[in-house]
């Protein structure tokens, strides 16, 4: 919540973002089955 309120000062962020851990891993669209794809929906 620190984060979010002092969001304008990267001290704080740096702080708030110590000991997280790793980052979360991102899925690749051509991984993604074609019903699952936003794109392929027709909007």
């Amino acid at each position: 919540m620190k984060a979010t309120t002092f969001f304008d000062d990267p001290g704080v962020i740096a702080d708030a973002s110590r000991g997280l851990g790793e980052a979360m891993v991102g899925i690749n669209v051509s991984d993604l089955a074609a019903p699952h794809r936003l794109a392929e929906r027709g909007w």
